[in-house]
């Protein structure tokens, strides 16, 4: 039953992909145009975790 689920969410996931590719298309064939904009400059730099230092803290946080 969880392949058949797990299959399921995979087949509606490439029906969205498919989907979209045809509207991509669809914009770019009337005309449309896609620009990539780099953001990168924009963003302030990420901040850096630290490492856990109790396993027990860890696995509390993710129950």
């Amino acid at each position: 039953m969880q392949h058949d689920t797990h299959s399921h969410d995979l087949n509606q996931k490439e029906r969205a992909r498919q989907e979209i590719d045809r509207q991509v298309e669809a914009f770019l064939n009337s005309g449309g145009r896609i620009s990539v904009v780099d953001t990168r400059a924009q963003h302030q730099p990420s901040v850096q975790g630290y490492a856990w230092r109790e396993y027990e803290e860890a696995i509390g946080l993710l129950n």
